[in-house]
């Protein structure tokens, strides 16, 4: 009986020891970017820890594609002349985005969607919030009616390539997607 209760006691020590710790959030920042890394996510399934790293190739990506939406959206006014305007100004918004880029302020979530590693990072332009303070927050403000003041989108880290974008709209419950 004693044995028993010996080993019982060396496997709960052992079990205690080698317990995995829980990833922490972690606040990034590098050229032109700021952030937060919410790796002890809850919120989406299947959550991954992502590192500071992996960030950093996202924004290199970010920086690198972005002003080739703008040109796309444009280039599509051949394929759809009567929505001129609306693509102008999706076009506009664009390039809002990217001239204030290092103004916005992230939030990375990390997950594993039909096995590929992703990252959802929502950019919320600090100057227009009333809580400077909230972006810290996982999920604090993401907004529908901001128009160019808060944008989301989802990057691939093994394909290192952005697979949705998505603008905020102006007074409307809707959002505009780019794949690129």
């Amino acid at each position: 009986m004693l044995r028993v209760v010996h080993y019982l006691v060396v496997a709960i020590v052992l079990l205690g020891t080698c317990a995995c710790e829980t990833a922490k959030d972690e606040y990034v920042t590098g050229q032109g970017y700021e952030g937060i890394i919410f790796n002890d996510n809850t919120l989406l399934a299947n959550p991954i820890i992502i590192t500071p790293e992996e960030i950093d190739c996202f924004e290199s990506t970010l920086r690198r594609t972005l002003p080739l939406v703008s040109d796309q959206i444009l280039s599509d006014l051949e394929v759809c002349p009567s929505c001129k305007e609306y693509q102008e100004r999706q076009s506009e918004k664009h390039m809002f985005v990217f001239d204030h880029l290092s103004e916005y302020k992230r939030q990375y979530y990390g997950y594993l969607e039909e096995g590929k590693r992703e990252i959802q990072v929502y950019g919320l332009l600090n100057a227009n919030m009333k809580d400077t303070l909230a972006w810290k927050r996982p999920f604090e403000v993401i907004h529908r009616n901001g128009g160019e003041r808060y944008w989301w989108l989802i990057y691939n880290i093994s394909q290192d390539s952005i697979t949705y974008f998505s603008i905020n709209q102006d007074g409307e419950e809707r959002a505009d997607s780019l794949i690129y």
